[in-house]
């Protein structure tokens, strides 16, 4: 069977990652696999298996992508196309049922559906959403959260439409296996004691969804009161030099790292004490799930959509509203965090790559 992944591009995000993670194992199940990046982006193409192929339409305009896009699934003929983030997942389906392919159509939604029309005029947004809410009435619809399920279909009015929700395949073989070589953190818990210096770690872009503005001043706060931390961001985005002035403003040169897009994130967790998330939104948020497989204490904003369901309300990590930074404060300063090594590590496995990939296989077994 011919399975065909769409995605603008294999940059840094999470929903490029989750796609490589999926395209290998099941190219290790003898599907023939190949990926479609709408532009030539593609930093994390070392991570595909060689079994996998890719193909780089090279477009600079999504317009031109999403038609040069089907002119490559006409060619490659799958059996089925899995296209993943809005606006794709609605713009080639419409080129899709324009030219009657048969072959079966998943659209993958990864974030708030409000957040692709922000800054849209009323008639674009208009169009838009009817647009796609056609679309996703038609195809089989996968959200990567179930609070996100519930919004996606509340807001394209999806009453009699089943939206299945599929977490996102973080874990994989190789992660597992990297994680328990390089670290002994299953036996015993990192003291936290405030005498003690703090690592904290923030994976993320630096963009305004992200908020690493408020765990800036949080560390503000913090040094203020004498204790000692420090701070690396990992990432990459256009709020870099707001957040670098940020830091200076601050005095915070000394204990605030940048430390830009990284290949290999996994070096970072493990040098650190506590993964902190101040996300305004999500759609799922693989980066808790990497820290629960590290056995990192947590702290994340309950924010829409993804946090809230990976540390079960609260069971494997501190939960605060999003923005309060009086609240995340306190939590940095937290002696005890919910959960153990142990337990975090389990929690993770529920974001496996295995259990990901056979409720997809579900999705089209009617096929085989």
């Amino acid at each position: 069977m011919r399975l065909v992944f769409v995605i603008t591009s294999l940059g840094f995000g999470g929903a490029e990652r989750v796609v490589i993670n999926l395209a290998n194992y099941l190219c290790s199940l003898n599907y023939s696999v190949c990926i479609v990046v709408l532009y030539n982006n593609a930093p994390l193409e070392y991570l595909l298996d060689a079994r996998v192929s890719l193909v780089k339409l090279g477009s600079k305009r999504i317009g031109v992508g999403v038609l040069r896009c089907m002119v490559t699934l006409l060619r490659l003929k799958p059996h089925v196309v899995l296209v993943n983030l809005y606006p794709l997942t609605s713009l080639v389906f419409l080129l899709w049922r324009i030219t009657l392919q048969s072959a079966y159509y998943v659209a993958v939604e990864h974030n708030n559906p409000v957040a692709g029309f922000l800054g849209k005029n009323r008639l674009k947004e208009f169009t838009a959403k009817r647009l796609t809410q056609w679309a996703y009435r038609r195809c089989e619809l996968v959200c990567v959260s179930e609070s996100l399920s519930k919004e996606v279909a509340r807001y394209y009015c999806l009453r009699s439409k089943p939206v299945l929700t599929i977490y996102n395949p973080v874990i994989t073989k190789e992660f597992r296996h990297r994680v328990y070589a390089s670290r002994d953190w299953v036996s015993s818990e990192i003291c936290l004691g405030e005498s003690i210096k703090r690592h904290f770690i923030n994976v993320a872009s630096l963009t305004p969804q992200k908020n690493q503005s408020l765990l800036i001043k949080a560390v503000s706060v913090l040094k203020e009161e004498g204790m000692n931390v420090n701070l690396t961001l990992v990432g990459e985005g256009p709020d870099f030099e707001m957040l670098t002035q940020l830091v200076k403003d601050l005095h915070l040169e000394s204990c605030v790292t940048f430390v830009g897009a990284v290949k290999d994130v996994l070096p970072y967790y493990l040098n650190a004490d506590v993964f902190v998330l101040c996300s305004k939104y999500e759609g799922f948020g693989n980066v808790l799930v990497e820290a629960l497989a590290v056995g990192l204490p947590i702290i994340a904003a309950d924010c829409d959509f993804g946090p809230r369901e990976i540390l079960c309300n609260g069971e494997f990590g501190i939960l605060i509203p999003p923005g309060d930074l009086e609240r995340l404060v306190f939590a940095m300063k937290a002696e005890r965090f919910p959960g153990s090594p142990d337990s975090r590590r389990e929690r993770s496995e529920h974001f496996a790559v295995e259990r990901a990939a056979s409720q997809y296989e579900r999705i089209w077994s009617s096929l085989d």
